[in-house]
């Protein structure tokens, strides 16, 4: 899904990132953990594209999205909490559009061996793929009970967003990402101003997830219950942290302490807790149900792909004027392709 190589960023004399190589599969979720100002948040704005890197690629697959949740949001403050959270779905629109161009493209087309021909069969297998992942029924029932799992109640779905703090209308922008399923989903404290009931919601949510996940999370319980691996950023590095999870929550409370420390020894004032930007984690034995379910879901969707083909290429022999217009070699070559698929 995201191949990362060579990755490098400087800040002036400041090394941030050196040389830095990284993979992750289509239906991982890794935890990114680290001190305080290691680059944590850097490093997802770089994989979003928002912030480029010194040198170094950052690849992903054709036509592959990326949901980002950061923590500075931009939103349209007259619309209510259901008109925000469905545009998610704007998504789905323009996907049902480009479908329905393609769809009449290959009809009208007859060139079936040409290369364009080709490649308009793989998009079209490629968009359908994305609008099962997405889900392009019952938009409106799907964003309700996304938000009532956030913490929303029905008479608040139909309030401005403008009535509503900081912390709930990051809720809105994490139900927007949940709705539109993106490829990779990247997370920079997604826990910051949930409840416990919003949490759990997420932690679901994030267990049901069919794409790859990066997650930044001071939040041990959400790291534990929904990463497979975990990243350690230190030093300019990002290597895999091969400790257990005890060794994790006390990387988390020795980087809490310090920075305690530091405010104390500058002799700030009190304020409020802010959460940190450390997270990971150490999978959990019990994690590997959720590799079970990925890998149905996997399955899933190479079949229906599977069907899909099968579709196009009976549709391609049933031409009247297939076998006429083929030589030898291109009825063989569909025929071929056809048992393949069957088997």
């Amino acid at each position: 899904m995201l191949n990362i190589s060579g990755l490098t960023l400087h800040f002036g004399q400041r090394t941030l990132f050196n040389n830095v190589a990284l993979f992750i599969g289509d239906r991982e979720c890794v935890g990114l953990t680290g001190k305080n100002g290691a680059g944590k948040s850097t490093l997802l704005r770089m994989i979003a594209g928002s912030q480029s890197p010194t040198a170094g690629t950052i690849t992903l697959p054709k036509g592959a999205t990326i949901g980002f949740l950061q923590q500075d949001m931009v939103h349209n403050e007259e619309r209510t909490v259901l008109e925000e959270a469905g545009s998610a779905f704007d998504e789905i629109i323009r996907i049902e559009k480009r479908i329905e161009e393609i769809t009449q493209e290959i009809t009208d087309r007859t060139d079936f061996e040409s290369p364009e021909y080709s490649r308009l069969i793989d998009e079209l297998s490629d968009l359908n793929d994305r609008l099962s992942l997405m889900g392009g029924t019952s938009v409106e029932e799907k964003t309700q009970r996304i938000l009532q799992g956030l913490g929303f109640t029905p008479d608040d779905m139909h309030r401005s967003l403008s009535e509503f703090s900081g912390g709930w209308k990051m809720r809105v922008e994490l139900a927007k990402l949940l709705l539109q399923n993106p490829n990779l989903l990247l997370l920079d404290e997604p826990t910051n101003h949930l409840d416990i009931e919003s949490r759990e919601a997420l932690v679901m949510a994030l267990n049901e997830y069919s794409g790859a996940v990066i997650l930044v999370s001071h939040d041990t319980h959400l790291v534990e219950t929904v990463a497979d691996r975990l990243w350690l950023v230190k030093d300019g590095r990002v290597t895999d942290f091969d400790d257990d999870m005890d060794a994790y929550k006390k990387l988390i409370l020795s980087n809490r302490n310090k920075k305690g420390e530091r405010k104390k020894d500058k002799g700030q004032k009190k304020t409020a807790p802010q959460p940190e930007q450390d997270n990971a984690a150490a999978p959990p034995k019990k994690v590997n149900l959720v590799h079970v379910q990925k890998s149905a879901q996997k399955l899933e969707l190479e079949l229906k792909k599977a069907g899909l083909q099968k579709d196009q290429i009976e549709a391609i022999m049933a031409e009247p004027d297939f076998y006429a217009k083929s030589t030898g070699e291109q009825i063989a070559e569909k025929t071929n392709a056809l048992a393949d698929i069957t088997k």
